[in-house]
């Protein structure tokens, strides 16, 4: 942090520091080594130094950071963000599930996995977007029914809202290699959509 802030303002002076910056950690097998300055963590990754640390992956990864940054700062526009929650259930297991249960509170929970999922919030006039793997459409053209459907909680059960041959949810098929395409799911959301928790759904063999 103290490089990435020494790096930030000589940009834009006392703009981002410490209480505004946040650098956020994702699980990957894939990640740079030799950014680390603790030589037990690093003794795979060499340099120069024989050390582990390598200041070139160091300062590759500082400075993705800052040019992320500037980017960003570049294209502020205004904006809002909103977060909901709803419930997944079904989706997931629990790997470790002996283990888990000799957690001293397991019992306090319905369930072994966390099935509070965040949701978007979406306002009228915005576009919700989803991608699925999806076969080629060829393979059932679906006559007379719906590659796609915006559906609607109502009443504990998904009520179909709109297919795709409403205007408002354009769908379009890719070729992604020689083994895989995707569908896209766009929905325009009308100024007369009713409030409510909806869903995208795609049909396809």
């Amino acid at each position: 942090m103290r490089l990435l802030n020494a790096c930030l303002q000589a940009d834009y002076g006392d703009l981002y520091n410490d209480d505004n910056v946040m650098l956020a950690a994702t699980h990957t097998h894939v990640g740079n080594a030799g950014y680390s300055h603790q030589q037990l963590y690093q003794i795979a990754s060499t340099d120069d130094t024989l050390a582990g640390y390598s200041s070139q992956n160091f300062n590759a990864i500082v400075g993705g950071i800052v040019t992320s940054i500037k980017c960003a700062h570049d294209t502020l526009t205004p904006g809002t963000l909103s977060l909901a929650q709803g419930e997944l259930k079904g989706a997931t297991v629990n790997r470790s599930e002996f283990d888990y249960n000799h957690n001293v509170d397991a019992q306090d929970f319905d369930t072994n996995v966390n099935e509070t999922m965040p949701s978007r919030s979406y306002q009228k006039g915005e576009v919700a977007t989803a991608v699925f793997r999806a076969a080629h459409p060829k393979n059932n053209l679906r006559t007379e029914d719906s590659f796609l459907a915006v559906q609607r909680y109502e009443n504990g059960q998904w009520i179909d809202y709109l297919s795709d041959s409403d205007f408002e949810t354009p769908y379009t098929w890719q070729r992604q290699g020689a083994a895989y395409s995707k569908a896209i799911i766009d929905w325009r959301i009308a100024d007369d959509t009713p409030a409510g928790t909806y869903r995208l759904t795609h049909y396809g063999d």
